[in-house]
């Protein structure tokens, strides 16, 4: 679970161009990578892996923390700090990455001392590499929804942030990692529980998944909070949008149906079909998190 942080508003503002790769077959590759985890080919999932990162800029923070997982593995101490401190250097928290069990032993390392030591410099890096503005704001509004739930104003916050993210998203484009930084959840729990988020603005998901700005994970989860109406909020006798059509994927296995065309489905969007036991049972021998 990531963690909310703000940080001082900083003079400098400047930040990058959101991503304009097609990001659909780095997500294709990662599920690919994780399927030869699950194979217990650490090898053959840190090469591919070290190469996806070749071909695509910037890589996903969690992705990068897999990677110093897969180098530790195969004894790759050296690129596996060298990771850690991209992923540092991406917002992903110093606490975090000391409570992976793959990553103990690499911690008593000096190098790892040395970039303990850096850790303000990396941590002003990630601060001018994002808009500071728009990310403290959508950790704020992401506090004020958490504590609005169960009370009467939990609707008016909800169409609130959902009102200020479709405004983000036509002004600067999708609020992703590039744009706010590593807390993308602050984004993603809104349109969870906003109803018709996804048919409302699936066009910009899409774009979004695509530039590399939306993980394909929480592409899945605002469809199925959706397709499942599962936030409280839609029984508050709201309609869906007239004209807009809720698309339909076969993101769900039937059962006694064959599973192919599920996993087919999931993975032309990146998605992975990769059970929560089969994740729990390599990160209970290994230590692996992913």
């Amino acid at each position: 679970m990531r963690k909310l942080l703000l940080f001082p508003l900083l003079l400098l503002g400047i930040y990058p161009a959101q991503a304009q790769a097609n990001y659909i077959p780095y997500h294709q590759k990662m599920v690919d990578i994780k399927e030869l985890i699950l194979q217990e080919a650490f090898p053959e999932a840190e090469v591919a892996i070290r190469q996806l990162f070749t071909d695509y800029k910037p890589a996903f923070a969690d992705d990068l923390l897999l990677a110093a997982q897969l180098c530790v593995l195969n004894g790759h101490d050296k690129r596996s700090l060298d990771y850690l401190e991209q992923a540092l250097q991406k917002g992903v928290e110093i606490e975090f990455i000391k409570s992976i069990p793959t990553l103990q032993a690499l911690l008593q390392n000096t190098t790892w001392q040395d970039i303990e030591e850096r850790l303000p410099r990396l941590r002003y890096d990630y601060a001018t590499s994002i808009n500071m503005d728009l990310a403290n704001e959508f950790n704020k509004r992401f506090r004020l929804e958490q504590e609005a739930k169960g009370t009467k104003c939990y609707q008016k916050v909800v169409q609130s942030n959902f009102n200020r993210i479709v405004e983000v998203i036509k002004k600067h484009g999708f609020p992703g990692e590039d744009l706010i930084g590593y807390y993308t959840q602050n984004i993603t729990v809104t349109l969870l529980h906003q109803p018709y988020a996804f048919s409302l603005l699936q066009n910009e998901l899409y774009e979004a998944l695509e530039n590399g700005q939306l993980h394909p994970g929480d592409f899945l989860n605002i469809y199925v909070f959706e397709f499942r109406k599962t936030s409280i909020l839609y029984d508050h006798n709201l309609h869906a949008p007239q004209g807009i059509q809720f698309p339909q994927y076969d993101f769900f296995t039937q059962t006694g149906t064959d599973s192919s065309h599920v996993r087919n489905a999931r993975y032309e969007f990146g998605i992975s079909f990769i059970r929560l036991d089969e994740k729990v049972k390599i990160g209970k021998k290994y230590g692996i998190r992913f």
